[in-house]
């Protein structure tokens, strides 16, 4: 079962995240088939089963409040696929459950070759490219660049197996060019160097390697969208991606000659210079933009604290509670308001417990709390909580078995069998309201 989930996971990540949200109700039924025939018990950590099912259900009465629909029922069954995901995710033995992480891993790595490989032309996909940024396999710049940072965090847990993987990765963040996702990895850099002894010499040997995989990014940039000579742009994603077989000893070597520390220092600042200079306006307009989206999303709590305006709803209605600015975005670029702007206070409060869960777990691993704490901040300037598969991956992480003391609950068959019909009855249910 482990195999399965975890190739399910994989595969959900790399179908575009989940900011489709019909593309994972096939999983949600697969995860209602594993625990109705295969699994004869599962394991619940009641306070995060609780968060869940109280999460699910609030959507669930919220969109009945709002006359449910057909434009509702996937954000619904959505939150159900967390509540299967993580019956079966607490049934697993501890050391089979640490190979979830890897999947996640895998997924960040295959994110980043194929992203790679798209924006030097060698793998043609459409909405890959948007102004020169990278979307990649999720379509959307900063989902694939808080995904990656994840990533390059979780390369932590296993550095020997998946070091060399490392400046891929870096890559393909930088070519997202999401302001925001790379000041949330820069953040979960800093949360993991409070786990070094040697804190600054930690964070001068992550500089070293993320200026100089910029530079690839730079010529890999400037090689298609400048130049306009293809061959060259391969060349040096190539290049980049080789100087993973010896990223270490690169690193190693750097941090040990004080003389290459103004050089890498200058180029850096150039670096950073050309990036503000080609992003750093639009940058700026988008963050002010995503300030009134929360501005007006505490409008419609004002109005509707208890349920929202109903799950999907705030796409349609959203004309009538902008202020003076207009604007297209279809979701609220903040996940937590969202949240709370589709289903209420309450569906907001679910989600800050579950949070609190997570930090306050015992034994937390560095890799752990610096990876979910990327997602946590990024998801307060962007919708990176509605990509179902990054929301996924939060999930195994947050729910990792550091915890030796964690009471857990078992349930028999004939429940599992009760929860996997009622995702059955309500998924066919909407099918059927969509034919009418």
């Amino acid at each position: 079962m482990t195999k399965t989930m975890n190739t399910i996971l994989i595969f959900l990540l790399l179908m575009q995240g989940g900011f489709f949200p019909n593309t994972y109700l096939l999983a949600g039924l697969l995860f209602s088939f594993l625990l109705f025939i295969l699994a004869p018990t599962v394991k619940i950590y009641l306070p995060i089963f609780l968060s869940f099912l109280v999460l699910a259900m609030h959507y669930f009465i919220s969109a009945l409040i709002h006359n449910f629909s057909a434009a509702d029922y996937s954000p619904i069954l959505q939150i159900f696929v967390y509540v299967l995901f993580c019956l079966l995710l607490w049934g697993l033995e501890d050391e089979k459950g640490e190979h979830l992480i890897d999947g996640i891993l895998i997924a960040a790595i295959l994110t980043a070759y194929i992203s790679l490989l798209s924006y030097v032309g060698l793998l043609p996909i459409k909405g890959m490219i948007v102004k020169g940024r990278m979307q990649g396999v999720m379509q959307y710049a900063n989902a694939t660049a808080v995904f990656l940072s994840m990533g390059l965090l979780l390369i932590n847990k296993n550095p020997k197996k998946f070091y060399k993987y490392k400046p891929a990765l870096l890559m393909g963040l930088q070519l997202t060019m999401s302001m925001g996702g790379i000041l949330a990895f820069l953040f979960g850099l800093v949360l993991y160097s409070f786990s070094q002894k040697k804190k600054l010499i930690f964070l001068l040997g992550e500089a070293i390697e993320f200026i100089i995989s910029a530079s690839f990014s730079a010529l890999i940039y400037i090689s298609i969208f400048i130049f306009e000579v293809k061959l060259l742009g391969i060349f040096m994603a190539i290049m980049g991606c080789c100087l993973g077989l010896i990223w270490d000893k690169i690193r190693t070597y750097l941090i040990g000659k004080k003389r290459v520390y103004i050089s890498i220092i200058l180029l850096g600042i150039l670096e950073t210079l050309g990036l503000l200079f080609y992003r750093g306006l639009e940058a700026a307009a988008t963050f002010e933009e995503r300030m009134i989206h929360s501005k007006d999303g505490i409008r419609v709590l004002m109005k509707h604290p208890l349920f929202g305006l109903g799950p999907g709803r705030w796409a349609l209605e959203k004309e009538n509670w902008q202020g003076i600015k207009y604007y297209s975005a279809k979701l609220i670029h903040n996940s937590y308001m969202q949240i709370a702007v589709d289903a209420g206070i309450i569906a907001l409060l679910c989600i800050i417990l579950l949070i609190y869960i997570w930090i306050r777990k015992k034994n937390k691993q560095s890799w752990e709390y610096s990876s979910l704490g990327c997602l946590l901040l990024h998801s307060l300037i962007d919708c990176s909580l509605y990509f179902t598969g990054i929301s996924l991956a939060g999930i195994v992480i947050g729910s990792y078995p550091t915890e030796s003391k964690r009471k857990y609950l078992s349930i028999q068959k004939t429940i599992i069998r009760i929860i996997a019909l009622l995702f059955l009855f309500i998924y066919a249910w909407s099918i059927w309201k969509m034919i009418l």
